[in-house]
């Protein structure tokens, strides 16, 4: 084999198909294929060497011996302590422990390169006896009363086919069996389907699909993609299945409503990107004025100090020179005052907060008797906030021609000041009724319109200098800019918000299980989180629950979600075992090149019949049984997360009594942090056994007040999914 990474994926099937032929059971075979893909990785990470790597595979009687030999560098295997278990978070050193405990002897040499021998005792079975692929089984169990009747009523299309080759190629297929959903997927009548060839279905020429059908009965894997019913013009996806001796079934689920729904993702995340690169932009001008203002602060400062020691050279100062100390000194005072009003505001970007903070460190910079803000709300004005006044003065609506500077300064789109309203003849409305005098006016903009305006008042005539003007200017723009800030944040959160929902599915209802979830976005989602559950009601008392947490965020996170769930619900028609449908899931992982996120997973199986749960975890924390007695962790024995390498994953087992509680969740929750320590799994069961046995809602809404309470920001998404057992009606 060349030494090149995608080469691995066919040295595993060509491994397969021989050991398959000749090992006692499939145990030895995926040992095998296991500690020679190791082998293989090892040469190919450590080795440094074009040549290829030379792999042997025989039998010494009933005892298997395997040769895996690189020409390259290698690595110090003296090293090696078979004794010593891994670090399991370390990103390297598995490869050579799992071969030593898989193999019953394991011998390394150095000649030229690396060379591993290894040793599978007893391996050889009895003739070569082909298995039934898991497909077969189920195409077989159709006959099965019970199975015909799920076979009939789920949403999904399901279909029999066999492959027809003409000259040794695909050349068309035959419609064995579909059920109604197919059918309706597909616009075919059930008289018209049935018997029938592809060809004389969908008109002539090449059937549709007929490679990808092709492809995956000739691989014998599952072959999964999208594809346009001709008649419905419906989106389809589609999951091959092959069953053996040319025949194939396909599940079909209708994606028509998910993509319209992705297209509108796509269109909220474009819109997400333009609101961040507005705040970018935003942010950028903020930085400019305030370099602007540490400049223009360094300018006075220089000024002043230079008036300082002019003033120590004069022994008696002129007047103007007084004047213009004074105006410094004045200017240098408001400059500091605005830096600090500069730090109140960009300390927050909650809207009220802002405008309150502007107002008051204004009022007190002018040392102004008192001050408002009044919004514009077409054709009037609305004082919304207020310095001075009574708090009955906010909402206080005025007129045109009762907010004569309000409208003045949104006129001249400039600040201006007026030493006597009742001389200038302004003092009307709600200036005349609380007797003010002096005025300065600052528009207030977003997005190059005026949308309100900063007002200080002096009950006594005032004269308004150019430095307290110009400081009124900075403070306006400071404000417009906070503002602006302010409303992107609210559209960005808005726009996450609107993507997490469209992951979210109902709960079923379930006799006997009553049902709660609760999805807690972070306090500040940039992007959609991969947080998800579904839940699934079967036959014979049956439920399937699943919650996981894909790496990573934004769009490819949200279809991961949808691809691992699609995939769940196909795995379920054929078996509810959770190991089954998590190393199925991973299969299809590790097989698909482009998927590069990993996926961490806890899938239960409920039989409310025997009161009996059966769970498995791919590095997803353990669920939590609540009742009567207390709050106890159901520790399942850990699985590696999906996607990362081919694994088995193991079941346990634990009771479910009626009036006792599961309690699911992704790490969001117990990782929520305040001064750096951990919410833990101590802490959340001391917060369950205060909840007692509370009803499903009341649990998770507690669970989630108490987290946010905890961390005051919570830097990841949160889900939690609560299960009563309650009996039957």
């Amino acid at each position: 084999m060349a030494p090149e990474p995608y080469r691995l994926a066919r040295l595993r099937r060509r491994l397969r198909d021989y050991l398959e032929r000749y090992c006692r059971d499939g145990t030895v075979v995926w040992d095998v294929v296991l500690c020679v893909q190791e082998a293989c990785v090892n040469a190919i990470s450590h080795g440094g060497s074009p040549a290829e790597i030379e792999v042997f595979l025989g039998f010494s009687g009933h005892d298997l011996q395997i040769t895996v030999k690189d020409q390259g560098k290698g690595f110090d295997i003296g090293a090696f302590d078979p004794g010593a278990v891994p670090d399991p978070d370390a990103e390297r050193g598995r490869g050579l422990y799992l071969m030593a405990r898989l193999a019953d002897e394991m011998e390394l040499r150095r000649e030229g390169g690396i060379e591993v021998r290894l040793l599978k005792r007893d391996a050889l079975g009895e003739p070569p006896v082909e298995e039934r692929p898991v497909a077969a089984t189920s195409a077989q169990a159709l006959a099965d009363d019970r199975f015909r009747v799920l076979f009939e009523n789920v949403t999904e299309g399901v279909a029999l086919y066999e492959l027809i080759e003409r000259e040794g190629r695909a050349a068309d297929y035959r419609i064995l069996q579909a059920n109604r959903s197919f059918l309706r997927q597909t616009g075919l009548r059930a008289n018209g389907a049935s018997g029938w060839l592809g060809s004389d279905v969908f008109g002539p020429g090449a059937p549709p699909y007929l490679e990808e059908y092709a492809q995956a009965v000739d691989g014998a894997v599952p072959r999964v993609f999208e594809g346009l019913a001709p008649a419905t013009g419906r989106s389809l996806r589609l999951t091959a299945l092959p069953m053996g001796d040319g025949r194939f079934a396909t599940v079909s689920e209708d994606v028509t409503e998910r993509k319209r729904a992705v297209a509108e993702l796509d269109r909220a995340a474009d819109a997400l990107d333009e609101a961040a690169a507005e705040r970018r932009r935003l942010l950028a001008t903020i930085r400019s004025q305030a370099e602007t203002i540490r400049a223009r602060e360094s300018e006075l400062s220089a000024r002043v100090a230079a008036l300082e020691a002019q003033k120590r050279r004069v022994a008696a100062p002129s007047e103007e020179q007084r004047l213009q100390a004074r105006e410094l000194a004045e200017r240098v005072e408001l400059a500091e005052s605005l830096n600090a009003i500069n730090r109140l505001l960009h300390s927050t970007l909650e809207f009220d907060e802002i405008m309150q903070r502007a107002l008051d460190g204004g009022v007190a910079a002018l040392a102004a008797d008192a001050g408002t803000i009044e919004l514009r709300d077409r054709p009037d004005w609305v004082v919304r906030f207020q310095c001075g006044f009574s708090p009955e003065a906010v909402g206080k609506r005025l007129s045109r021609g009762e907010a004569p500077n309000a409208s003045r300064a949104m006129a001249y789109r400039e600040p201006f000041a007026t030493a006597d309203m009742q001389a200038a003849a302004t003092d009307v409305g709600f200036v005349s009724e609380h007797d003010l005098r002096g005025v300065l006016a600052v528009p207030l903009f977003a997005q190059d319109a005026v949308i309100g305006c900063l007002l200080f008042y002096s009950q006594a005539v005032r004269v308004f200098t150019d430095s307290e003007i110009d400081f009124g200017r900075k403070l306006g723009a400071t404000v417009s800019l906070a503002l602006e800030n302010s409303r992107l944040l609210a559209e960005q959160r808005g726009a996450a918000t609107t993507l997490q929902q469209h992951l979210i599915h109902p709960l079923p209802e379930v006799a006997g299980l009553e049902l709660a979830a609760v999805s807690q976005p972070a306090s500040e989602p940039a992007l959609v989180g991969g947080d998800f559950h579904d839940v699934i009601a079967l036959k014979d008392d049956l439920v399937l629950v699943l919650i996981g947490d894909v790496t990573g965020k934004g769009i490819p996170a949200a279809g991961m979600t949808e691809t691992v769930r699609s995939a769940f619900r196909t795995l379920a028609l054929i078996s509810t075992a959770p190991e089954f449908i998590l190393r199925h899931i991973n299969r299809m992982m590790l097989e698909e090149p482009h998927v590069d996120q990993l996926v961490t997973a806890l899938l239960l199986r409920i039989d409310l019949g025997r009161g009996l749960v059966t769970f498995s975890s791919a590095g997803h924390p353990a669920p939590v049984l609540v009742g009567p007695a207390g709050a106890t962790l159901l520790e399942p024995t850990y699985g590696p997360p999906l996607g990362s390498f081919v694994s088995a994953f193991e079941t346990r087992r634990a009771p479910l009594e009626v009036g006792e509680t599961l309690v699911l969740y992704t790490d969001g929750l117990t990782e929520a942090r305040r001064a750096g320590e951990l919410l833990g799994e101590e802490r959340l069961l001391r917060l369950l056994e205060e909840a007692g046995t509370a009803e499903p809602q009341a649990l998770v809404d507690h669970l989630v007040q108490a987290v946010s309470e905890y961390a005051g920001v919570l830097q990841d998404d949160v889900q939690i999914l609560a299960l009563l057992r309650t009996g039957k009606d």
